[in-house]
């Protein structure tokens, strides 16, 4: 269960000593035995080359040992469990990886009884969970919860209390608010669509920010699918930007698509978090990159010191032709 890797230099040098006194071992034993089939009878100098030969690799083997235990005893432990093994989830243990390319054990919660008895009876340094499902079984089953790293859940304080470590899901609001400024333009009025009092608690928090961006920001809080509809049809004159924040009200792909291709029909510019958005008509929007939040969770294992909930890795993806469409519809109303 343990291994070795680049991302340890005194457990790789171990290793690359112990091969080469493993090798000189090997060699004096192979020498020994050819020098008694060239020197069968017994003579003096047959017995000094024998007691010279097996100090020799005596010696090596004390070596090999030595450097040995620091190749193996020399690296941390190191865990992770999988809620599943989709293709983001996968992305994000292939960029971890990349950084950290040491072995390290992985279970999947297709058998959560033993990933839970092996999280339970290993003293790991650290347990890499990835999903919702993942994070809760180390959260159950680790005693220490600044050990547990984890990946690809949104929320992860609201959802799994403090003094955890490990790269939420949920791009900050400040950051979209810049990056819709830095791609539509300043002075826009950016409307926030969401149904629950987190989202209008992150809204309130985000104010001063988008003044400071010349973005002027209003919420749009509902309570049903009906109500966000009824919204944009009504107000869709006051804004110029329809930002989706993730919430549970945009469950159906069906209800967002119906909402986006609303938008621009009132000259909105819908703007999600997902490549989804863009695919049925969004002008821009912030995709999670899961190969650089994997990369991230590295740092908790490269320094087992470090602890706290970092902000995701993201790119914005713009559809031009969704743009060229909105910017037409701004200029007619705005000449």
């Amino acid at each position: 269960m343990k291994g070795w890797g680049g991302a340890y230099s005194p457990p790789e040098f171990g290793l690359s000593v112990y091969i080469v006194f493993q090798f000189l071992s090997v060699l004096c034993y192979i020498s020994k035995q050819v020098f008694f089939a060239l020197f069968p009878v017994e003579m003096p100098i047959r017995t000094l080359f024998m007691l010279f030969i097996c100090f020799c690799g005596l010696y090596f083997q004390v070596f090999a040992g030595i450097f040995g235990h620091v190749a193996w005893a020399g690296e941390p432990r190191v865990s992770a469990v999988l809620s599943s093994e989709i293709r983001p989830y996968m992305q994000a243990m292939d960029g971890l990886r990349s950084i950290f390319p040491s072995y390290i054990p992985t279970f999947s919660m297709a058998n959560p009884e033993l990933a839970a008895r092996t999280l339970q009876t290993n003293d790991y340094e650290r347990v890499v969970v990835v999903g919702s499902n993942a994070a809760r079984l180390a959260v159950q089953n680790v005693s220490d919860k600044k050990k547990i790293v984890i990946l690809m859940v949104l929320d992860i304080r609201e959802n799994f209390g403090d003094g955890l470590c490990g790269v939420d899901m949920r791009v900050p609001l400040e950051e979209e608010l810049r990056g819709i400024s830095e791609q539509l333009g300043v002075n826009l009025r950016v409307a926030a669509l969401f149904s629950t009092e987190e989202n209008a608690m992150r809204v309130r928090e985000a104010e001063k920010a988008a003044k400071k961006l010349g973005v002027r920001l209003t919420s749009w809080r509902v309570a049903e699918r009906a109500d966000a509809l009824n919204r944009l049809n009504s107000d869709a004159g006051s804004v110029d930007c329809l930002l989706f924040l993730p919430d549970p009200i945009f469950d159906s792909e069906t209800f967002i698509s119906h909402l986006v291709k609303t938008a621009l029909l009132n000259g909105v510019a819908p703007v999600g978090y997902n490549r989804f958005f863009v695919e049925t008509g969004a002008v821009l929007a912030f995709n999670l990159d899961y190969t650089g939040i994997g990369r991230q969770g590295s740092a908790f294992l490269n320094d087992m010191g470090m602890c706290g909930i970092l902000a995701p890795a993201f790119q914005v993806e713009i559809n031009g032709k969704s743009l060229e469409l909105v910017q037409r519809q701004w200029k007619e109303r705005r000449p």
